[in-house]
């Protein structure tokens, strides 16, 4: 099977998300004899001509996503290279919706929501009212005010109807539409009336499988990992939780892991006196996901989040607001992690504490959270997809 697989962004291997998804699944399709390719766009021309042993073709327009001379080149490669499958991953992307959706060929077009339904909204639902963010300046909380009036007369509105037309547009112009969990498809389906259920994908992301072990040399570590910001992953909830957390537990660390304005962050645990918390940055996460005990998700929302899956390959113990649908295909609450409601923060600070104090409860959650994440393996999700292919193709 011939398979192309779009990409906006030239340097997957370097981050997350579904950029590292669609290697992680190009590689494995290539080791069972499947023909795997990237088509990227990028704004420069020296492009890898390979990705960890996947090719990678360039777009020749590097300034414009969807001119005609891109449209025409990503027609012909499609013929030339006899493609069957054009795995579009990039469905919040305008401008390469519209590459995708020129296709007037044979070829089946399978358009991937990496994330949410509702993930916009959510995101400025909350926005407004950060503590930490406006502290005592009466003049920011007058503009969030202001703002959150403006939000709720006219924003609310507007953004919803473009998820309405965006989600049309996936829905009408691909053959199949793939979602991260069959809990978002409700959802969808609240924003898409009278959906065929026969054009609808339910796969979640895959992972590279460790040598599972157990790892005895635990300490009293808390993660939490993300990107440092106010909008989706929300470290000010994470913070706010730990300043609870230290007036109970001032034997246990926090470690702050991931992308953002580092010394921003670290100005905020100083000024608000939030002891034994360490903005750590951009590292290597097994390191970490080795020695800790807990991970901490404090998300907005998320579509299916790998740092979830990936931590508890480690045996660490997840905790996380219950604010998207896919986090009960990773957690079954009480069993190999807490799940809470969303943002509630008196809830979540109980479990998290409960977590600190009983060993007993932590070695058994590690335990099941190892077990539970195989079904995530890259040679399960990977089978999945080549399965449902063939019989998109047969049909």
């Amino acid at each position: 099977m011939n398979i192309l697989i779009t990409s906006h962004d030239p340097t997957p291997q370097y981050i997350y998300g579904d950029k590292r998804v669609s290697i992680t699944l190009a590689k494995e399709w290539k080791r069972h004899g499947h023909n795997v390719f990237i088509l990227s766009f990028c704004p420069y021309t020296n492009l890898a001509k390979e990705v960890e042993g996947v090719e990678q073709l360039l777009l020749p327009d590097h300034q414009s996503v969807c001119s005609n001379e891109n449209i025409s080149f990503f027609k012909e490669t499609i013929k030339n290279r006899k493609v069957h499958i054009v795995l579009h991953q990039h469905a919040r992307i305008e401008m390469f919706n519209k590459l995708c959706f020129s296709l007037n060929t044979n070829v089946i077009l399978v358009t991937v929501i990496h994330f949410d339904i509702a993930h916009d909204e959510k995101v400025l639902s909350q926005w407004f009212f950060s503590n930490i963010r406006n502290g005592a300046d009466v003049y920011k909380w007058i503009k969030d005010c202001l703002s959150y009036l403006r939000y709720l007369l006219y924003r609310k509105k507007d953004l919803h109807t473009r998820l309405v037309k965006l989600y049309a547009d996936i829905y009408s112009h691909s053959d199949i539409v793939s979602l991260l969990s069959s809990n978002y498809s409700g959802l969808f389906k609240e924003y898409v009336p009278n959906v065929d259920d026969k054009k609808l994908l339910y796969i979640n992301n895959p992972i590279i499988p460790i040598t599972t072990k157990l790892y005895e040399q635990k300490e009293k570590i808390v993660l939490w990992v993300g990107r440092l910001g106010y909008d989706m992953k929300r470290l000010d909830y994470m913070l706010n939780i730990w300043k609870e957390i230290n007036k109970t537990h001032s034997d246990w660390q926090l470690k702050i892991l991931g992308s953002g304005d580092w010394d921003y962050w670290k100005k905020i645990i100083v000024r608000y006196n939030i002891e034994n918390a360490e903005v750590v940055g951009f590292c290597n996460t097994s390191e970490y996901y080795q020695k800790a005990s807990i991970i901490c998700m404090t998300s907005v929302t998320e579509g299916l989040p790998m740092v979830l899956i990936e931590a508890q390959q480690y045996g660490c113990v997840p905790i996380a607001y219950s604010s998207f649908a896919a986090l009960d295909d990773i957690i079954n609450d009480g069993e190999n992690g807490f799940s809470v409601k969303a943002f509630d923060q008196k809830e979540y600070v109980s479990k998290l504490r409960r977590l600190m104090d009983d060993s007993n409860i932590r070695d058994r959650m590690s335990v099941n959270a190892i077990e539970s994440v195989k079904r995530f393996n890259v040679d399960n999700i990977a089978a999945l997809w080549i399965d449902n292919f063939e019989r998109i193709l047969e049909q």
